[in-house]
């Protein structure tokens, strides 16, 4: 017999992981970083400002072996401004 997954995108945050594991804190090596395209050197985290938030860079970038998920939009820090989808789109 299958086993059925709840979807993501039901809204149902409980379904939604509230913290992540970290793979890179129980490496006994790290990986080498990534490198700039342009520079061929390592990236610092200054040049994915340009692209992704400084909270994203710190979530990424973190040797913690547990890390917090992202709020929701239904979320403590951000008001829920989220509506139901409708089954009918606007015109």
């Amino acid at each position: 017999m299958p086993v059925s997954y709840p979807r993501f995108a039901n809204r149902d945050l409980s379904a939604l992981p509230t913290r992540f594991y970290n793979l890179k804190a129980d490496l006994p090596v790290l990986p080498p970083p990534p490198l700039h395209p342009g520079t061929r050197k390592p990236i610092v985290p200054a040049d994915l400002e340009p692209v992704f938030s400084k909270g994203f860079i710190a979530h990424e970038g973190t040797l913690d072996r547990f890390v917090p998920g992202f709020p929701g939009p239904c979320s403590k820090r951000s008001p829920c401004t989220a509506r139901r989808l409708s089954s009918t789109p606007r015109a």
